[in-house]
Formats: structure tokens, C-alpha cells, sequence
């Protein structure tokens, strides 16, 4: 059942609803395609400091996200959610995955295709 990692987004635990299903770059890109970010490690200055991996997301979906939590700029950011999602659904078609965690948030999410 979910929400399988609540996110923050209010004072109560009723507030803490929404869920996200990313999928990240875990490669460097294999050919010169400018659209595709490479992990990027981040090493700390400080002497106890762990280095962290920063891992672009290239594709999301999301369940119980409510627009006006996370999307401040309105039209752009629904686009831009919607156009992540539509990333996640190619890939997992070009890899012939069925996802079961994909397909429930499509399943029962509010995507304006």
C-alpha cells in the first residue's frame, strides 16, 4: 500500500500525502545527446565530509501531488511534470518493463495528457 516515502508538506501527518517515483541517470551518457545529465559527485571541503552523488532525474510520477504544494509557477511546472511523466512511460516501453509501482500512480494520479 501507499505511500511507499511520505514527503513533508504540513504540520499534521494527515498534510503528508504525496509520493514520487523517479528514475535517475545511474551512467555517463553514452553518445553526445546534450539532453541527458551524467551523475555528478560532490566532495565536501571538510576532513569528516562524505562525498555525494548527485543522480539527474530524467523521468517521474507522482501520487497525491496536490499542484499548488510544489508547482509555484503554475502552467511550466504541470508542463514539466506532465513531460516527466511521459519520460518515464517511453522508457519503460523501451525497455519493455511493466512497472507495478508506475502503473498504480498513472492508474490513480490526476496527469493532464
Amino acid at each position: 500500500r501507499y505511500p511507499i516515502y511520505r514527503i513533508p508538506t504540513g504540520q499534521t501527518l494527515k498534510d503528508l500525502d504525496a509520493c514520487f517515483l523517479t528514475y535517475h541517470t545511474l551512467h555517463t551518457p553514452l553518445t553526445g545527446n546534450g539532453g541527458t545529465q551524467a551523475p555528478t559527485m560532490l566532495y565536501p571541503n571538510d576532513m569528516d565530509g562524505v562525498p555525494k552523488m548527485s543522480l539527474p532525474t530524467f523521468a517521474m510520477a507522482s501520487y497525491k501531488l496536490k499542484g499548488s504544494i510544489w508547482m509555484k509557477n503554475g502552467v511550466s511546472d504541470n508542463q514539466l511534470a506532465n513531460s516527466l511523466l511521459q519520460a518515464a512511460d517511453n522508457w519503460l516501453r523501451l525497455v519493455q518493463v511493466n512497472h507495478p509501482d508506475y502503473q498504480f500512480f498513472v492508474s490513480h494520479g490526476t496527469y493532464h495528457r
